[in-house]
């Protein structure tokens, strides 16, 4: 699994190609302090920083890079080894032959610029932010002082810091209107609130309209999260706030079920499927992060980017050594997602004969699903955590449906024996006939699953404890509410 994951995590890296085009770059660092050393030029992209070149600085303190192809737009930066990693950004978009000269005291306050008009304003911007949080900050200590001393006082704060956050708005909305389609615009307007308007009521035929209006407020926030920035500008790509907005939103706004975010995945990858660069990163974004989840179902919405996109043939960037990999994942992930009816284990050998036994045949309201090894360490604690689980709820249909993995028959025969597991449906598969390694991806034990009367998966690879806390929710459900209230 390991492997698998960093697989897909350097694929989403050397996946992305940057695009070239007709003119190249020349940017000049003049900055006395730093002489005969290096920095190291690099960008931000999505929620990682990346180096492009080394700046090497002479006795004068001056320092040269330049290429042939233009740099993507995006958010750069000039990193000082010598000063602990220090460093400061640098917005590049269609101005590229650029000089800057600043001091190591305060980059951003002597921080002067030629040649780029686009830079002079990313810098005033940054200055302009930077006297905003100043004052934000003064004013939320005094806030502190007055709030249980001077309510008065306390109140003219808040209305100070709420004008301060006005004018922050206003002066984005200023920005992004001047030059639209810039870098910083775009930057800028990507950081805006969408407001959810006042105008929003609840139908007039339900009676909980205030349960109903907070309802509609969160369909309406989450429909138009992303109506402030462009998702298929790659030039956001190479800032924070591309990947920032999206994490969020993925993790925090949308409901963490796998049937609502594939809907809002679909969506993301339709708004950034306008440029290709965008559309790879959004794509692969999704497969990575659902493949590495650890929350139990998630691995539903890696197999549907997995489909949809990569096996579908839609992702041709994809090479077919990944493909065959990724192929073989979904082959081993997809028979067993939750919701699904469980695969049958037939031809599985009974522990007491040489019959077979199936787990269709298995009559029980709920099944305790188990893959273990007698030799598993981890197996050898939670089996008698099972046994007394399946004391307590068999008289309410629960069955216990134990696969042994392991070949031997020996340590098999004795574990059962020395736990005194014969009211467990003991099987084995010695030659895996019945291919249930794949079925259920077993790659280790116990890996348990939690089966309803259809053979629904309701639960898989969860623990003892887990199996008791579901069972005791369908169970007893009365109880377990009393117990939570």
């Amino acid at each position: 699994m390991k492997k698998i994951i960093v697989f897909f995590q350097i694929f989403v890296f050397l996946s992305i190609s940057f695009i070239t085009k007709a003119n190249g770059y020349k940017i000049t660092f003049t900055i006395p302090q730093i002489k005969d050393t290096i920095a190291y030029f690099g960008y931000y992209f999505a929620d990682k920083k990346f180096a492009h070149d080394t700046v090497h600085f002479n006795n004068n303190g001056v320092g040269t890079i330049k290429g042939k192809a233009p740099l993507d737009g995006g958010i750069y930066m000039l990193i000082f080894p010598s000063m602990n990693n220090k460093y400061f950004e640098i917005l590049i978009d269609k101005d590229q032959t650029f000089s800057l000269s600043t001091d190591t005291s305060d980059f951003l306050k002597h921080m002067k610029v030629k040649g780029s008009n686009e830079l002079i304003q990313f810098y005033n911007y940054q200055k302009k932010m930077m006297a905003f949080h100043e004052k934000s900050k003064e004013l939320n200590k005094e806030y502190q002082k007055a709030k249980n001393k001077d309510t008065a006082k306390a109140t003219t704060i808040q209305k100070e810091l709420r004008n301060l956050n006005n004018e922050v708005q206003n002066y984005w909305k200023k920005i992004s209107s001047e030059n639209p389609t810039s870098l910083l615009a775009k930057l800028t307007k990507a950081m805006m609130e969408v407001k959810v308007p006042d105008t929003l009521k609840a139908p007039a035929y339900i009676l909980n309209k205030d349960s109903a209006l907070k309802v509609i407020r969160y369909v309406w926030a989450k429909d138009h999260f992303f109506d402030n920035i462009d998702l298929s500008d790659p030039r956001l790509l190479r800032t924070p706030v591309y990947y920032q907005k999206l994490n969020y939103f993925i993790t925090k706004v949308v409901v963490q079920n796998p049937d609502s975010i594939i809907k809002e995945a679909n969506k993301l990858i339709k708004l950034a499927e306008k440029d290709k660069e965008t559309y790879r990163y959004m794509v692969a974004y999704m497969l990575g992060y659902y493949e590495r989840s650890h929350i139990m179902g998630m691995d539903k919405v890696f197999v549907n980017i997995a489909e949809n996109y990569y096996l579908s043939g839609k992702a041709e960037w994809a090479d077919s050594t990944f493909l065959a990999k990724l192929r073989d994942r979904v082959v081993k992930i997809e028979p067993n997602l939750i919701g699904n009816k469980a695969p049958d284990l037939i031809r599985m050998t009974k522990q007491d004969s040489s019959g077979f036994i199936s787990l269709y045949q298995t009559q029980a309201d709920y099944v305790i699903l188990i893959f273990w090894d007698p030799d598993c360490g981890h197996c050898k604690k939670e089996i008698p955590v099972i046994k007394d689980i399946y004391e307590k709820y068999k008289d309410n249909g629960v069955k216990v449906f134990a696969v042994s993995t392991k070949v031997e028959r020996k340590d098999w025969d004795k574990f059962i024996l020395d736990k005194d597991l014969y009211d467990f449906i003991n099987v084995y598969d010695p030659y895996n006939f019945s291919n249930f390694r794949n079925f259920y991806d077993i790659y280790s034990t116990p890996v348990i699953y939690l089966l309803d009367k259809d053979k629904k998966i309701i639960a898989k690879r969860i623990n003892a404890e887990q199996v008791e806390e579901l069972l005791s929710e369908r169970i007893n459900p009365k109880k377990e509410k009393k117990k939570k209230e």
